[in-house]
This record gives C-alpha cells, structure tokens and sequence, in this order.
C-alpha cells in the first residue's frame, strides 16, 4: 500500500468518526445552524475520502485526475465559509469604516495559503487535477480568510467569536494542511502528503468537540 492511499484511510477514519459525533451529539439534538453546518463540513470530507479508498480497495488503483472525491473537498470549504460568511460574519461586522483594517488584514490568510499553493503552477502535473485542485483552493483561501477574521476581529458587542477562536486556529490548521496536501498531491511528494494528512486527520477529529465546547459559552455571556 502506498503511503498515499495510507494517508487517505486514516483521514477517512478519522472524518467517519468526528461525522458520527456530530450526527449523534449535535444534529440529532437539534444545535444551530451554525454548528450543522460545520458538521456537514466534516461529512463531506468524509464522503470524499470514501470514494478514494473505495476506489482502492476495489480496483487496487488509486484515482487521477479530476474524479468525483474532489467534490467533497470543495463541499468541506463551502460550508466552512457559508458557515462564516452568512450565519456568523453579520453578527461580527457592521460594515462600519473603524474596522476596515480588520477586513484588509484578513486578507493575509489567503493570499499566504495561495502563495504556498503556488507552486503547482510550475509543475508538470495532471492538468485536469491541477485545475480541480485550484478550483477547491478558492473556496478554501475564502474560507481562511473569515477563519483568520474572527481571530483578529474586535468582538465588541456578543462575545461570540471570542468564545470560539481555538475553533477558527484549528479550522486554519486544516486549511494550511488541505493546502500541503494538495500541492503535495500535485507535485506527487508523498512525505509531505502524509504529514499534511495527519495534521488534517486530528483537526477534523478536534474541531467538533471544540466547537461544541466553545459554543455552549454562548449561553453563559
């Protein structure tokens, strides 16, 4: 077994776990929307690391190219960021100009994720898997930038993203670990691909029972 498809079982372990933790300890038991939707995150992170090692197991052959696990990568981020853009960045930000610096610093976060990212473009990858892969870092870089906003951010008025900020540090970590693994995908490093994919295991393990944790301080401000 190569060191890759190794990585792709232990993160697919690890995400089925954390998703059965937020379907029993959360969904079932009716939390916000906010907190859904991070599950759902994790869920489809899940879905897509099934689909690579069910391709394993099945055909001995890993995928290439553009394939359908890729969607779920994309679907992770997506409601990563419309957790944070449309049920929690409203919330934090009255659009008002005394913290137009904030907005401008949390900027960094994806324009660093980017730039490590960057190299892919001078590779002699797989096209189709270089295109895919930049397709899914755009929705990743955006959602960095609200995890890195509400680390930043004053919270001047509810409490609520100071109560959660080891929440939006571990979200960062599996964005910049998301972004190695898949440069290293890529450019086919496989030390760096199993690295980047342990980290990117134990944040997904984490984020839920610390999310959990942090948001139940909601009710206590």
């Amino acid at each position: 077994m190569k060191l890759e498809m190794l990585t792709d079982i232990i993160i697919c372990i690890a995400c089925m776990i954390s998703t059965i933790y937020g379907f029993v300890s959360i969904l079932i038991t009716k939390k916000g929307l906010y907190i859904k939707m991070v599950v759902l995150a994790i869920a489809c992170m899940m879905i897509s690391r099934i689909n690579i090692v069910i391709q394993y197991l099945t055909n001995g052959t890993e995928l290439q190219g553009y394939h359908v696990g890729l969607l779920g990568v994309i679907g992770c981020f997506l409601f990563l960021l419309s957790s944070n853009y449309g049920e929690m960045d409203r919330l934090v930000d009255d659009g008002s100009s005394e913290y137009t610096k904030y907005r401008l610093l949390s900027w960094i976060a994806p324009v660093v994720l980017l730039t490590i990212y960057s190299p892919v473009f001078f590779s002699n990858g797989s096209h189709s898997r270089t295109a895919i892969c930049t397709v899914a870092m755009l929705f990743l870089a955006i959602a960095a930038r609200f995890h890195f906003k509400h680390l930043i951010f004053p919270d001047v008025d509810y409490g609520i993203i100071r109560c959660i900020r080891g929440y939006n540090v571990v979200a960062l970590v599996l964005c910049l670990a998301t972004t190695l693994m898949m440069m290293a995908d890529v450019l086919e490093n496989s030390v760096v691909f199993f690295v980047a994919g342990i980290v990117m295991a134990l944040c997904c393990l984490i984020m839920l029972p610390l999310l959990q944790k942090e948001v139940a301080k909601w009710t206590t401000i």
